[in-house]
């Protein structure tokens, strides 16, 4: 029960910190506009973040799944796995010992 509860409060947190993220510019802007009775110029800006919210909480809410965040563990080792692979060969063939073996091979 204990980590369900710890998830319900992360799962809070991180709307918490999206919408703060997302509103709290465009907000910021209304009280400048009242003080310099003028709209700023960087409001159009804030209202790009508003949007952003709409596209950040089912992200958010989706991530937040233990099973795509298994699903995403997986993915991601898999990945390291390949890219390590692919590493350890390139790290091979581009040694500087590799390098004389194909050379002196090459003079036989």
């Amino acid at each position: 029960m204990a980590n369900g509860k710890q998830r319900a409060i992360g799962l809070a947190v991180a709307t918490l910190v999206n919408f703060g993220v997302c509103f709290a510019p465009y907000n910021v802007s209304h009280v400048v506009g009242f003080v310099e009775k003028r709209s700023p110029d960087w409001r159009v800006y804030t209202l790009v973040l508003t949007s952003l919210n709409a596209a950040l909480d089912p992200v958010v809410f989706y991530f937040s799944s233990t099973t795509v965040q298994k699903a995403m563990v997986k993915v991601v080792v898999t990945i390291g796995d390949k890219l390590r692979a692919v590493g350890g060969w390139f790290e091979a063939t581009c040694s500087p010992e590799a390098s004389q073996e194909e050379a002196e091979g090459s003079l036989t």
